[in-house]
Formats: structure tokens, sequence, C-alpha cells
């Protein structure tokens, strides 16, 4: 993994990402489709109705399709799709590139040249990341923030913007790059309209009590704090710490964090505490890696759920129809 600036996340290796290398940035994990084998009456037969993503120079194996699958190579992103958008003037910068599971999904994250600058409070970059993936996940497009006062990133459906547009893995690459570029163009335009919905949310304020109940709602209510054994020695209940924990954490990211003081007590506030709690504090299933690369995966790849859950508590729709 390469990124051109030292993001929360502390992964990869920091530095300008020159185009010529990004070109050429995934030609390690060239893939192709092949039949697996079933060993049978001390034979090996393949089976027919399967094909297998196998990587060309490596021992490495990912996901299992039908016939239908279509499989485009992650240099497509790369080779194809980043120099038609750096020709047309859409890329400021390639903020970040890599890969996942020894090859099995990657990701080229790239600044839009429309900069969002919100008087008093901080600069916000529109991030496109293009992502493709040899098992589950297919060619996506998300959309994200670079929130710069304190080096946060968000997915644009805290905005009410859808921040996805996938592509199966079936039919022409040709056809494929032109859908990409039409979808990266109406990222451009939906982010002229970001500065607007983040200044709406900062504007509602929002009081610790009304901070109290989206907690509530995001983790339930507590459960009890102690049980008796038969000895009547009273202990505090595993379910009770670990649920104080997370409700301290969240408040601890709304109330006390110092990079979210400029939005503290509103509604962006809010959302800023929780993402920032998803991403940095909520623990991760070790076998999925650390938790920040979780987050990262999470954030470019797929969703991050609990502060999807809040932007529906605190009905930012809503909140934003007056726009």
């Amino acid at each position: 993994m390469l990124f051109r600036s030292r993001a929360w996340h502390s992964l990869g290796t920091v530095g300008d990402i020159d185009m010529l290398d990004a070109r050429d940035a995934f030609v390690w994990a060239e893939a192709t489709l092949t039949r697996p084998y079933v060993r049978h009456e001390n034979n090996f037969e393949p089976l027919y109705d399967r094909r297998v993503v196998k990587l060309l120079n490596h021992p490495i194996a990912h996901g299992s399709h039908s016939d239908k699958y279509k499989l485009v190579q992650h240099s497509f992103l790369t080779q194809e799709i980043l120099p038609k958008l750096v020709e047309g003037g859409l890329v400021e910068s390639i903020e970040s590139i890599g890969t996942y599971g020894f090859g099995e999904a990657a990701f080229v994250s790239l600044k839009l040249p429309n900069d969002i600058k919100i008087d008093g409070y901080s600069e916000v970059h529109n991030i496109v990341n293009l992502t493709n993936g040899y098992n589950n996940l297919p060619l996506s497009i998300t959309n994200s923030l670079g929130i710069v006062v304190c080096a946060n990133t968000m997915q644009t459906n805290v905005l009410n913007v859808p921040s996805w547009y996938t592509f199966k893995h079936m039919g022409k690459p040709e056809e494929l790059m032109t859908e990409a570029v039409g979808q990266f163009l109406q990222r451009v335009r939906l982010g002229d309209g970001h500065g607007k919905r983040i200044e709406v949310l900062l504007e509602q304020k929002l009081i610790d009590e009304e901070f109290h109940l989206l907690v509530k709602g995001l983790i339930g209510p507590a459960p009890a704090r102690f049980v008796w054994k038969d000895d009547g020695t009273r202990i505090t209940k595993r379910a009770w710490g670990h649920w104080n924990e997370t409700y301290e954490k969240l408040w601890w990211r709304y109330n006390q964090d110092p990079l979210n003081e400029g939005p503290r007590g509103t509604a962006w506030g809010a959302l800023m505490a929780v993402q920032a709690y998803e991403q940095k504090d909520k623990k991760a299933n070790s076998s999925s890696g650390t938790v920040r690369e979780r987050h990262h995966r999470s954030l470019v790849m797929g969703k991050l759920d609990l502060t999807d859950k809040a932007v529906r508590i605190l009905e930012v729709p809503k909140r934003l129809s007056r726009i």
C-alpha cells in the first residue's frame, strides 16, 4: 500500500505517488481463470461448472465462479481508467493505491480538483475510490470525504449522497470504462454541493441529551451491571463492561476529542464522533487484520454500519431537506 500523506490509519508507505508507478502497481497481481480439480478414484477431474481466479506468478487463488464471470484485472483501474481521468483533468492527485488479501482486492483513491472550503471549519477533499476484487468484490466506485482538520475520512452517504456504484464482472472492459468515467463525472458534480450540506449540519445544534439518545440508539440500553454468585459475591457482568466501554469511547469522541472541537455540539459533530469511533476505536476480529486495516477496507470497499445507523437515527435526509 502507498499513501500520498499520513492518514489516520497509519497504513502503508507514505510518499508522492507517481503516475508511471501507479500504472504498473498491480502488474504483480495479474490473474487468470482456471478450472479447479477434485480427486475422484485416484484421479484429478476438473469441475466443469466452476472456475477459480488464480494469480499468474504466485500460488494464490481467489474465489469460485460460474462461467458467467468475466475476469477484470486490477490493472484495468490504473492502465485503462486512470489515464482517461487524468487526461480529462479530473484528478488532482493520486492519494493512495494498494491491495488487500494477497492481491484479492485492489484500490486506487483519487483526489478530485474541486476542494470544498467551509468558512470557520475545515477544508474537505472530495475523494473517489476505484476498487476491484477477484472474489466477492465487484468493480466499484465509492465516494468519500477527506476532512483535513481531523484527518478523518467519511463516506458521502452521511450527507444523503449515494457513495456506491458497482459493475458486475460481466460484459466488455470498454463498456465498463465508458460507464466508469461517466460515474466519475457524476461524483465530481455531486461534490459541488457537499460544502452546503456540511454547513447545514454544522448549523444544527445537538445538545448532550440528544447525543445520549443517539448513543443508546446505536448500542442499545445498558444491560444489568451486576450479577450475584451463589455465595452472595457481587461481580460486574462482562456485557455491562463492554457496553460501558463503548459508551465512554463514543462520548470521548464527541465531548473531549480535540480533533472534534470545531463541530462539537452540532449534528455534524455527532456524525464525526461516531465515524471516528467506528474507524479508530471499534474492536475487530483479529482474523480479518488489524482494526485499522479492517476499517480502511470497509471505508473504500464496504460500509461503516454504525455510521450508517447514526445517519438514520439523526434523520439526516430530513435535516438536509431545506437545501
